[in-house]
């Protein structure tokens, strides 16, 4: 997406939209904003239950953009995915889900008081060859927003695999989602001053398959576990301060 489109969709800054874009391009998991928090990354893989998509079929990008000041804590994080070429499986929606650690540390809501931006997505929808081997995505379509799930210290975007349209001459036509990405912002809500405590921030990309396994998606304090109804994408882990 181009920066004029970042700002309209997302309402980021001319500075917010480079910095993302730089991200996505380059596949870096942490961008580090102001120096008086300091971020880190520290990958670390917890199993699924279900299986792993490999990143050579879908790359799927954590960003977290440090915009703390001296008095509290906050972070805009961007996640992103591309599928590398269609999937097969088209019948339900896909996920990406997002939780953290730390006291107090909430998301910001829509019309919140301090100005922050809400919650948001899109995922971006396009012709393809054939789901078969070998088959590639062609032609784009249209972007969709995704729905939205909060909860006091985890978030999930929802989005369809595929969006059907009915033709008077050849009947349905699907456009599976190729890329997409979400954000939204998280901050202390009772901060005294710099207390310099970590906090994990874990997210995954989860792709849901036909089987009578389980639907649930767990949050607990190490991560996310998907039940394995769900493809998943290897867990990414990150430390924040607060």
């Amino acid at each position: 997406m181009t920066d004029k489109e970042l700002k309209s969709e997302y309402g980021m800054s001319k500075t917010d939209a480079e910095l993302f874009r730089d991200a996505v391009e380059s596949g870096e998991e942490i961008l580090e904003g102001e120096k008086e928090v300091t971020v880190k990354d520290e990958p670390r893989d917890v199993t699924a239950s279900g299986s792993i998509i490999e990143d050579s079929k879908l790359k799927f990008v954590q960003s977290i953009v440090n915009q703390s000041t001296s008095k509290k804590p906050v972070y805009k994080v961007y996640l992103s995915y591309e599928w590398k070429s269609p999937y097969v499986m088209s019948l339900f929606n896909d996920k990406i889900a997002a939780s953290w650690k730390g006291s107090d540390l909430t998301y910001a809501g829509e019309n919140n008081k301090y100005g922050y931006i809400a919650p948001g997505g899109l995922a971006s929808y396009y012709e393809f060859s054939t789901a078969l081997p070998g088959g590639k995505y062609t032609k784009a379509y249209k972007s969709k927003h995704m729905s939205y799930t909060p909860a006091s210290r985890n978030i999930s975007f929802t989005f369809p695999q595929v969006i059907s349209v009915m033709n008077n001459f050849y009947g349905s036509k699907d456009y599976r989602t190729k890329n997409g990405e979400c954000h939204f912002v998280i901050y202390q809500t009772c901060y005294a001053g710099k207390t310099k405590k970590d906090a994990h921030f874990y997210s995954r990309y989860l792709h849901r398959t036909v089987t009578l396994d389980s639907v649930s998606i767990s949050f607990t304090s190490s991560g996310i576990t998907p039940g394995k109804a769900w493809q998943s994408t290897r867990q990414k882990d990150s430390i924040i301060k607060y």
